[in-house]
C-alpha cells in the first residue's frame, strides 16, 4: 500500500473509509474534504495571481481542477 491511499472496507453491517488501512471517522473525512477544498481554492488564486489570464483560460483552468459545472 502506498502512502496516502484511501480504500473502502466493511465495518459491521456498513461501509468504512480507510486511509492507509486505518478507519476514518465521519468527522475526519469531512475535515480532509474541507481542507482539500481550501487547498484547491488557494491553488486557483495563486495561479490567477501568477498569470495574466483571460476569461477562457480561467474557465479552462477551473474545469480542469474543479470539474465541469
Amino acid at each position: 500500500m502506498t502512502e496516502n491511499t484511501y480504500t473502502e472496507g466493511v465495518c459491521e453491517d456498513g461501509a468504512a473509509i480507510l486511509h492507509n488501512g486505518k478507519q476514518l471517522t465521519v468527522s475526519e473525512i469531512l475535515e480532509r474534504l474541507n481542507k482539500h477544498n481550501e487547498m484547491a481554492v488557494d491553488a486557483f488564486i495563486d495561479w490567477v495571481d501568477d498569470h495574466d489570464a483571460n476569461h477562457y483560460e480561467l474557465h479552462t483552468y477551473r474545469e480542469e481542477y474543479f470539474g465541469r459545472r
